[in-house]
């Protein structure tokens, strides 16, 4: 039992003092950043209609997806440092200014600067964690920051909550404090997470000719790879939108039921992501995210075949399964096939690309579900898993091309 156990916490080891003081940093902001979890009722105690606030939700989403791009446009002039403490700050003075006003029209633009300021900070981090990770440990590292991420999370949203019942000035506060304690974290440790601009833009796979069918590989291994990670969070996002919904009206579980579904999720994230990823960092990430994937699919795919608390355990598990092998080489990847001079330009196209994943999945799952109800909408995921599948194949091909030309 011992040795397993050691076995277990080695996965732990051999991250730099560097990823590990970044990944602190992620573990106090989730704390700041879970007001997406509770942002509706906080709407909603204002006044404002279910259908309004999808739409200021979707719309004020639409800020990550110009933050992410301005970000990976800047990184090559600012360090990814710089702006990570700079954004983090100035997302808890967003938080402090919900204290000071009701405003419905005031809130949508704050939302905008809100998600306009975690754009920034998503792919800042990543810069970070990858530019003090040798290439081989990326996934590993990826794994890391959403266990953090999630664990953080999770503590967060039943604090917020709490404080939300009392009153929600002290929730956005609590919020801003959050922020704030992780900036003090990334300027305190500047000199050690300091990552110099031409490290963030280098390239793993530097190019050793110009030849022209290389560079046009190397575009389109991208291109293919942003599509099947937007078609993936379209699908994936419904579990955080139409999911509970589903299982309430047509499984009738209450909402007990669903918190312990949840936290099969969770569970499973935070106890074995990094030790499976651990295990799994040889194996070709194409692969590995094509069957993340799969797992996902079929894991909503099923849910109209048959009713009840084990069958929609079963569901969870296989989609919390497919997250864990696919969501850390989705991002992996990206930095890899990113064009050798623009890498962090790349990573911020890549993360505007989530972005307007979490402003499109609401929409479109929302209406498939409104007017067909969920069995469409599960069956679409499973005929959208098919289609990946092929898009998959043919990025192993391009690849493999790839490959060939470099050699």
């Amino acid at each position: 039992m011992m040795s397993l156990l050691n076995r277990y916490l080695r996965t732990y080891h051999n991250f730099s003092k560097a990823t590990w003081i970044n990944i602190l940093a992620v573990f106090i902001m989730s704390f700041g950043i879970m007001m997406s979890s509770i942002f509706t009722l906080y709407l909603n105690q204002n006044g404002v209609g279910i259908h309004q606030i999808a739409l200021i939700i979707a719309i004020g989403g639409a800020g990550g997806i110009f933050g992410s791009y301005l970000c990976g446009s800047i990184t090559k002039r600012i360090s990814p440092t710089r702006i990570a403490q700079v954004s983090v700050l100035l997302f808890a003075l967003i938080m402090l200014c919900y204290t000071l006003t009701k405003n419905v029209n005031v809130i949508f633009i704050l939302l905008f600067l809100a998600n306009l300021f975690l754009g920034f900070f998503r792919p800042a981090n990543n810069l970070m964690l990858f530019a003090h990770a040798p290439a081989s440990e990326h996934t590993r590292v990826m794994a890391l920051n959403r266990v953090a991420f999630n664990l953080g999370l999770a503590f967060a949203t039943s604090i917020g909550a709490f404080l939300a019942a009392i009153s929600f000035n002290w929730f956005f506060i609590f919020s801003a404090v959050m922020a704030i304690a992780a900036a003090i974290i990334l300027f305190a440790y500047n000199s050690l997470l300091h990552v110099d601009v031409n490290l963030a833009t280098h390239s793993e796979e530097s190019i050793k000719s110009s030849h022209s069918w290389r560079i046009f590989i190397a575009q389109h291994r991208f291109i293919l790879l942003s599509f099947l990670f937007f078609s993936f969070y379209l699908m994936f996002n419904q579990v955080r939108i139409t999911y509970s919904l589903f299982l309430t009206e047509d499984y009738h579980l209450n909402l007990q039921h669903i918190g312990l579904l949840f936290m099969i999720n969770f569970l499973l994230i935070v106890f074995i992501e990094v030790p499976v990823m651990s295990r799994l960092k040889h194996i070709n990430q194409i692969s590995l995210t094509m069957w993340g994937t799969i797992f996902v699919g079929l894991g909503l795919f099923i849910l109209p075949f048959s009713h009840g608390l084990i069958w929609a355990a079963l569901s969870v598990l296989l989609w919390s399964v497919g997250e864990i092998l696919c969501t850390s080489p989705f991002f992996v990847l990206a930095y890899r096939f990113a064009a050798p001079d623009h890498k962090s330009y790349y990573v911020g196209i890549f993360h505007s690309v989530f972005s307007v994943s979490l402003v499109l999945a609401p929409l479109m799952g929302g209406f498939l579900y409104a007017v067909y109800h969920g069995y469409l909408l599960w069956l679409s995921c499973g005929i959208l898993t098919v289609v990946m599948i092929f898009g998959f194949i043919y990025l192993k091909k391009l690849q493999q091309r790839f490959d060939n030309v470099n050699e």
